[in-house]
């Protein structure tokens, strides 16, 4: 839950940053900027969900042995990270 946590906050953060970036830009009418930091931001945060949730996949065992040493309980948690890291690469691409 932890890393989850750590990881939910960085597509968060930059949500909130383009959603003020948009926003200003739309308040002063300049419609064509919006559009382009709309795209530049899905084009950025689909390489980078993609990029991390490869990483969350592949290093999976390696994250869980982080957290312990048992390795049934690490092997439980390998398989946790996975669907983790399925389910963040969508809500990374919400953003």
């Amino acid at each position: 839950m932890a890393f989850g946590d750590f990881f939910v906050m960085l597509p968060y953060g930059l949500s909130l940053g383009v959603v003020t970036l948009v926003g200003s830009l739309l308040g002063k009418n300049d419609y064509k900027q919006a559009k382009i930091t709309c795209l530049v931001t899905s084009v950025f945060s689909t390489v980078c969900a993609i990029i991390a949730t490869l990483l969350i996949v592949v290093g999976r065992y390696s994250l869980a042995n982080f957290y312990t040493d048992n390795e049934d309980v690490a092997k439980l948690a390998a398989d946790a990270f996975f669907a983790f890291g399925i389910a963040f690469m969508f809500d990374w691409i919400q953003c």
